[in-house]
């Protein structure tokens, strides 16, 4: 099986880790977060959310990104 796939924006609290997305992705200033949650501030920009939290951290962002669908 392939998968194809593009990343559209990031939120990560690292600043130096949000600039390495930023660059490697090409994506533009306005789909970079320092937090989840900010980036629940935008409509819907994918179908997909990767969500890297500690597992404890989990559940909350899991479901936001799952209640925009």
């Amino acid at each position: 099986m392939h998968f194809c796939f593009k990343v559209v924006g990031i939120a990560d609290l690292r600043e130096a880790k949000r600039h390495q997305f930023k660059e490697r992705f090409q994506l533009p200033a306005d789909a970079v977060f320092a937090d989840w949650k900010q980036f629940l501030t935008r409509p819907r920009m994918a179908d997909v959310a990767i969500i890297c939290t500690p597992d404890a951290l989990h559940k909350e962002p899991a479901v936001a990104f799952a209640k925009l669908g």
